[in-house]
């Protein structure tokens, strides 16, 4: 507990409001969502997919990267934006998948715990993320997700309150 109390308190520290602001602007401008998140952040992916898909955005998850996932990201269009989410121990497979995605041309969002990452996207978001013992500590970057998905909702109120009160009509 204390080592993620330690890592939300650098969240505010770690986040630059112009790379947040950019990143809002890649996503509200994405004509699709692609997420990437493998082994430990696949469900900080799992959450961000569903968080978009709330808010009425076309979004597509991958929980490996596989010849499917290169697949996937061959079939984006020009506008969409391609999510990698990753910490220590970074796996090879998505910086290539992120190196991929942008030399097709396609709008990259890291989300990573630092500047000396790997994992470089057109913008860069920064979240501590302790990954000393055999599980990873995500409190920090489940946090920013969710500033992310609470901003963007902003953006898309009428259209996400719309679709969340039909959504309960069905219920």
């Amino acid at each position: 507990l204390a080592k993620e109390m330690e890592s939300l308190g650098a969240l505010r520290d770690a986040v630059d409001a112009h790379s947040f602001r950019a990143a809002l602007k890649s996503l509200r401008s994405a004509s699709e969502v692609l997420i990437v998140g493998a082994r430990a952040t696949a469900p900080l992916a799992t959450h961000m997919a569903f968080g978009l898909a709330k808010l009425g955005m076309r979004v597509a998850r991958a929980l490996a990267v596989t010849s499917d996932t290169y697949d996937q990201t061959n079939r984006l269009d020009r506008r969409a934006c391609v999510v990698v989410i990753g910490f220590p121990r970074y796996l090879r497979e998505l910086v290539e998948l992120l190196d991929f995605a942008k030399s097709a041309k396609l709008a990259t969002l890291a989300i990573t715990d630092s500047a000396f990452s790997p994992l470089r996207g057109d913008v860069s978001l920064y979240a501590p993320a302790e990954s000393a013992s055999f599980m990873a500590f995500h409190s920090a970057p489940l946090v920013l997700i969710n500033a992310l998905l609470h901003e963007l909702s902003f953006a898309e109120d009428r259209k996400s309150t719309r679709l969340n009160s039909s959504h309960d009509q069905i219920s």
